[in-house]
């Protein structure tokens, strides 16, 4: 934690002072002020759990989540022996802020350590089966706008926007549907596209034989055999295109 001085105390009256009166202030539901206090005991090194715990409760409620999120993974660095009343909190910050993908990943990795007390296990295995929902909830619901836009912008030639929602698509874990494939051997669809969606198959494990036109080049090819899509010989050139492609789109996006 950042602090104003090591040299720098505050006196045991004004600690105690600051202390009594940010404690008020969030009794009373006046964040603001009880947020400005208590950064003035964290400022002068007077950190400790009850601290803590008031300034992530006055961010929340105050809707500053994102301050709320760094500064609870700044506390989960410290792994003291609050670690897992932190965590929980994280989680939540994780969930409030629909941050399914990186909640499960957090939560999955703390039920499988064993030092995870009984007490919060089911806790932090309902907020997994919660964001797994909501996760796939929002999946359903963008997906079928995700899959129109794309064939409207194979349509219409758009190729920077076939790249950017294929990517989409892919972010939603979706499975590739036999239409989504046969945009593989459409001279509509650029060729980075077309990377892009046997990445995508490839992710799935996809074990049935596509074919894929590329650059004049027609092939027949198992994503799911591919160990390594870089090495292979036929594809390294439209990898590198893919790259500069993906700057491209990043840049024309933002």
């Amino acid at each position: 934690m950042a602090r104003h001085s090591e040299n720098v105390v505050l006196f045991p009256k004004w600690r105690k002072v600051l202390e009594e009166e940010s404690l008020k202030a969030l009794k009373e539901k006046r964040y603001e002020e009880a947020l400005e206090k208590l950064n003035q005991l964290l400022l002068f090194g007077n950190e400790n759990h009850e601290v803590n715990i008031g300034k992530l409760m006055c961010l929340m409620e105050l809707n500053r989540f994102k301050e709320a999120q760094d500064f609870c993974e700044a506390l989960l660095l410290q792994k003291d022996v609050h670690y897992y009343h932190y965590v929980h909190i994280y989680l939540t910050i994780l969930f409030q802020t629909s941050q399914y993908e990186l909640l499960m990943n957090q939560a999955e990795q703390e039920l499988e350590t064993d030092a995870l007390p009984e007490e919060i296990r089911e806790q932090f295995r309902q907020l997994f089966d919660m964001s797994k929902k909501m996760r796939r909830d929002i999946r359903d619901e963008k997906a079928p706008e995700y899959i129109n836009d794309l064939f409207k912008a194979v349509q219409e030639e758009n190729h920077a926007h076939q790249y950017t929602l294929v990517e989409q698509i892919r972010k939603i874990d979706m499975t590739p549907t036999e239409q989504i494939m046969a945009l593989l051997t459409d001279n509509r669809v650029h060729p980075v596209t077309k990377t892009a969606i046997f990445l995508w198959l490839k992710d799935k494990s996809i074990s049935e034989e596509v074919i894929i036109h590329k650059l004049g080049v027609k092939q027949t090819i198992t994503p799911e055999h591919l160990p390594a899509l870089e090495d292979h010989p036929a594809m390294q050139q439209i990898l590198g295109l893919s790259v500069s492609w993906n700057m491209r789109t990043r840049h024309y996006s933002t």
